[in-house]
């Protein structure tokens, strides 16, 4: 009877609590980017159907609000982020290798039976870990997108609006003072470029497995 490897399953169950807290910490990253919408949209309308200064006041707050949870979510997953990231690089790595001893080994016809779905299983690891990455920088490029919109929104109404002038100001003051993109231990940002950045760096380290091997 087959029996799993104790250090395999603990790897495997590790490995599900990390896919199950991104899809969480991705999860709140597009609510935030769904309120930062609606929150642009609500400020755009405010041309139209103008607003008091109470609204005014509660236009400020919910936007100091996203911002402030945009930060709690930063500062919490930032190392989850940055472990996640690395153990992407390095997996992927080991699983190129892998293939590559294997069709070393196949064009020596010394492969053994029981190894004939190692590329089928490895290819697969491989992808879903890179799709991981795409839907990370997918999310952060879109939150990204909706606070730029909004910092551009702010400056035409700041710009149409004399009466909506102080909320703008001080909305656009509150953006630069605390919104940043993510920046994992100070090293690289988490972006659309952060996952091109994961690809050079695979296919250099993927060129170099193949000098050693031929």
């Amino acid at each position: 009877m087959f029996k799993p490897a104790i250090h395999g399953l603990f790897y495997l169950f590790c490995m599900m609590t990390l896919d199950c807290t991104t899809i969480f910490f991705l999860s709140l990253i597009k609510l935030l980017t769904d309120k930062l919408l609606l929150w642009n949209r609500a400020l755009l309308l405010t041309q139209k159907n103008g607003c008091s200064r109470e609204y005014s006041k509660e236009m400020f707050f919910t936007f100091e609000k996203i911002l402030k949870c945009y930060g709690i979510v930063k500062d919490n997953y930032q190392r989850l982020i940055f472990f996640q990231i690395f153990e992407v690089f390095f997996q992927s790595l080991c699983n190129i290798k892998l293939l590559i001893d294997y069709s070393n080994d196949y064009i020596n016809r010394t492969v053994a039976d029981n190894q004939s779905s190692l590329p089928t299983f490895v290819f697969v690891w491989v992808v879903k870990r890179i799709v991981t990455q795409v839907f990370l920088s997918l999310v952060f490029d879109s939150f990204y997108e909706a606070e730029k919109n909004s910092y551009n929104s702010c400056l035409i109404v700041l710009s149409n609006n004399y009466d909506q002038k102080r909320l703008c100001k001080n909305v656009l003051r509150l953006h630069r003072a605390s919104f940043s993109k993510l920046r994992i231990c100070g090293m690289f940002y988490v972006d659309v470029c952060h996952l091109l950045c994961l690809i050079e760096l695979l296919t250099n380290y993927t060129i170099v497995l193949l000098q050693f091997v031929f």
